[in-house]
């Protein structure tokens, strides 16, 4: 829908699962308000004020956000692939496993307390400029990033992939030694994965594969307003995860198999994945 909502008050509206794709919210006051599983995908949101508001697993891909406010602002496992962040204001955000890939966010302020990109995917992201000073990049995904003056102090880079990172001028990484072990991502990985409202993964694939190296540890993040489970239909280690609407499941998998996934509330056919663990 095409939605022209240009500088309007909408402080605490529920736009949930809303179909939003070309809308036009510049300027808009959006404070509070609820875009839970909303498509957002090509929106104009430039300068929008999104303080407080819910993005979980929101689908912002290409959306353009420059100077917008997300301060405090809840994107778990929002897709912001391509999407426009310059000058955008992220303090205190939480973006665990968000999709941030080839995004720009040149002059964004991520700084904490707390930034949480932990487990982000911000594969050739431009952060050029960006303050993430205190951000949690935990196990984030920096591969080709441009983090060029990019202040990272005291930002937590444990288990962040920098390898072919722009670092150049970046202020508190300093010594070649540093970048070096950074950039050297440990052999076991860990995966994450979204358990969203009848879906796991979305990939354009059916079922959505996920593949990962035996060793790897696998993190399903549950997003969902209702509960699901993640359970295997067979193999040589259980996968079976309580129901759950919030909270994690995490397992490490040393054998090598192609798992079939599913919830055991919704069945095989409404919310299902592969994993293959070689």
């Amino acid at each position: 829908m095409k939605a022209n909502l240009e500088r309007s008050i909408l402080r605490g509206a529920n736009f949930a699962s809303a179909k939003l794709r070309h809308a036009k919210l510049s300027g808009a006051d959006l404070t509070s308000a609820v875009f839970r599983e909303a498509d957002l995908r090509d929106a104009d949101l430039r300068g929008g004020i999104f303080a407080d508001a819910d993005l979980r697993a929101a689908r912002l891909g290409n959306a353009h956000l420059e100077g917008a406010c997300l301060r405090d602002a809840s994107l778990p496992g929002a897709d912001l692939h391509g999407a426009y962040l310059a000058a955008a204001d992220l303090g205190r955000a939480v973006l665990d496993i968000a999709e941030l890939a080839s995004g720009d966010l040149r002059d964004a302020s991520l700084r904490r307390p707390r930034t949480d990109l932990h487990d982000a995917d911000l594969r050739f992201a431009n952060l050029r400029r960006a303050n993430l000073r205190s951000a949690n990049l935990h196990n984030a995904d920096l591969r080709g990033t441009d983090l060029r003056k990019a202040n990272l102090r005291r930002a937590d880079l444990s288990g962040a992939d920098l390898r072919g990172a722009r670092l150049r001028g970046v202020a508190c990484i300093t010594t070649f030694a540093a970048i070096a072990a950074l950039a050297i991502p440990a052999l076991a990985a860990t995966r994450s994965v979204k358990v969203g409202d009848n879906y796991y993964v979305r990939d354009g694939r059916v079922p959505p594969r996920v593949t990962i190296n035996h060793g790897d540890t696998v993190i399903w993040r549950f997003l969902g307003r209702s509960p699901h489970t993640v359970t295997a239909i067979r193999g040589p280690q259980r996968i079976s995860s309580p129901a759950k609407t919030s909270g994690v499941y995490k397992l490490r998998l040393t054998k090598r198999f192609t798992y079939a996934i599913y919830c055991r509330i919704h069945g095989r056919t409404d919310q299902r994945m592969t994993l293959v663990v070689k």
